[in-house]
């Protein structure tokens, strides 16, 4: 049987090339991607800067240097989206008790950034996602979602922090949504812009403002675990 392609991402592993996250292809549904809640406009995720080719979209730019990245993104998401109710939970479950197993060799905390790349792209996917979550209680699960109409799978989950990705373009639609949605305990928010955020009930993050090395920082900084609303300051 064919497997998710796991990612060793250097900012949230504990310790090196720990396989501990898995991506999905950027960019909007009609173009091939698995996020239908990207923003294209001034300040959005898939901004396209005057006589640019890539987006300011760090995975866009990271598929374009490592074609290898791209590939395993593409077969992530080729597999997931061919796949059957069933099958997705399967799949998940597979990537998930690989996981524990590897954390327990190495005797490190359960931590798993969900979608390093992508989203949640349709609500049979999100409903499999919420299963397999539900069924590894011992994982301290977190990830940022731009697709607002999935929520409520979510909200409420003792072992998953979920994120609403925000920007300036976003911003008035998703906000009034962490706010309504706060009361359950696992909803918070992530705003990405390159300068103060319009809100001030969140925290820098901290490799961003320069005071953490990226690698391994989200183990040493944990806002992001223990669901903390955090600004990403954007280049």
């Amino acid at each position: 049987m064919e497997l998710l392609k796991a990612t060793a991402d250097r900012k949230t592993w504990a310790y090196p090339e720990q396989r501990n996250t898995y991506g999905l292809s950027r960019g909007p549904l009609a173009e091939g991607g698995t996020c239908p809640g990207c923003t294209v406009g001034p300040g959005g995720c898939c901004e396209r800067p005057h006589n640019r080719i890539a987006t300011v979209c760090y995975v866009d730019k990271l598929v374009r240097a490592r074609p290898t990245v791209r590939r395993a993104l593409d077969y992530n998401t080729k597999l997931l989206l061919g796949a059957s109710y069933e099958m997705k939970v399967c799949l998940l479950l597979q990537e998930f008790a690989r996981f524990t197993t590897d954390c327990l060799a190495k005797k490190v905390e359960r931590n798993y950034r969900l979608h390093w790349a992508g989203d949640v792209f349709s609500e049979e996917y999100a409903l499999a996602l919420r299963e397999a979550i539900t069924a590894f209680k011992f994982i301290n699960f977190w990830g940022y979602t731009r697709n607002f109409t999935v929520i409520d799978f979510f909200a409420g989950l003792p072992n998953l922090q979920w994120y609403l990705s925000l920007d300036k373009v976003n911003f008035d639609v998703g906000y009034p949504l962490y706010l309504r949605y706060r009361k359950a305990g696992n909803i918070h928010y992530g705003y990405m812009s390159s300068d103060v955020p319009e809100c001030d009930d969140c925290i820098p993050c901290p490799v961003d403002t320069g005071k953490l090395p990226l690698v391994g920082a989200c183990h040493k900084c944990r806002h992001c675990l223990r669901g903390r609303n955090v600004w990403f300051k954007t280049k």
